[in-house]
């Protein structure tokens, strides 16, 4: 099904999933754009210059910051390698340096004013099980999703992070899932307390690789639920982690059921080819316009309207054919 004329075609098999229940959303960056927020790029950037510091003399940290790098994109592992240059001399002076990298990318992602969190809103609604529970799963650090909750649902929002949150189709297993971490926020409906943030490469391999919480968490999302991943590409960090777990278990694993991902069409970035090269089934949408991802958004939005009531919305939109001219009908969206 297309649900808007610029967005892309939704398989009929994964639209039952939701209705059943039994789609789950993993949520990047890319959501948390749309309201203003930077990119992990530009957190990267932004946090070079409030310290003050430069990447241009330091080659492991210019080979990810640079375009045309060897590395390029790797901004979890140039944060890395700022925070350790950073903090060699070790005492107090060191770990005041590593708090202030750290304040740096949290002060980035906290909201002031209102934003438009339709967006938001129309994944939490999707993003339901069988019973109604929302569940939802998220990398981003910062509370968005919490204040949707908030201002759409008008209760708490259950919260909750890192490995300390409850396990996949458990009886807990409701609310908004930090995968790697938390800021505060004072707002004063929410009171949300900063925990632990998985930023840096070494970090997501404590998370992934040594102690592997994390890897065994995304087995259980893919296991129970069928996962849509929304807001990231291929290649962002966070996907680098998530992607390889997932990848590996398939050849392992049986049980893992189907990842879709909404990816952009673009001539200079094979978007879906890397999603199907990784085993994830793509969700092909076409970018008007640099950076405009309207298509993806417009389609969760819509598709939210569906899913509120199925039958009313297929209703309206058979009227609008109906009072067509029929010599100008050539294709509906349904």
């Amino acid at each position: 099904m297309k649900f808007v004329n610029n967005g892309p075609y939704i398989p009929a098999e994964l639209i039952a999933a939701q209705e059943r229940g039994e789609v789950l959303f993993l949520c990047g960056a890319g959501v948390s754009m749309t309201v203003g927020l930077p990119s992990f790029r530009q957190l990267a950037e932004n946090t070079y210059k409030a310290l003050n510091e430069t990447w241009v003399d330091h080659p492991a940290e210019a080979s990810i910051m640079d375009a045309d790098g060897a590395y390029a994109g790797q901004y979890d592992r140039a944060i890395r390698s700022l925070e350790r240059r950073i903090t060699l001399d070790g005492g107090l002076a060191a770990e005041r340096q590593r708090l202030k990298l750290r304040s740096c990318i949290t002060e980035q992602l906290k909201v002031t004013g209102r934003v438009n969190l339709d967006n938001h809103t129309a994944l939490l609604t999707l993003s339901r099980n069988a019973f109604g529970q929302t569940r939802i799963v998220t990398t981003n650090f910062d509370t968005l999703f919490e204040r949707a909750w908030l201002k759409h649902f008008a209760d708490f929002p259950p919260s909750h992070s890192g490995s300390a949150m409850p396990q996949p189709g458990s009886p807990l297993f409701n609310g908004i899932f930090h995968l790697h971490g938390r800021i505060s926020d004072n707002h004063k409906s929410l009171k949300l307390n900063e925990t632990d943030i998985i930023l840096s490469s070494s970090e997501f391999g404590e998370a992934y690789l040594r102690s592997g919480w994390a890897a065994r968490y995304v087995y259980d999302l893919a296991r129970t639920n069928i996962v849509v991943i929304v807001g990231y590409s291929a290649e962002d960090p966070p996907m680098r982690y998530l992607l390889e777990v997932l990848d590996a278990d398939r050849s392992r694993f049986p049980d893992l059921r189907d990842i879709y991902a909404f990816a952009e069409l673009n001539d200079k970035d094979p978007q879906g080819e890397i999603w199907n090269a990784k085993g994830i089934k793509p969700i092909i949408y076409e970018q008007r316009g640099t950076g405009d991802h309207s298509g993806c958004y417009d389609t969760l939005q819509e598709w939210k309207r569906y899913s509120d009531n199925p039958s009313h919305w297929r209703g309206k939109k058979l009227s609008k054919v109906i009072a067509r001219d029929p010599s100008a009908t050539n294709e509906v969206s349904v």
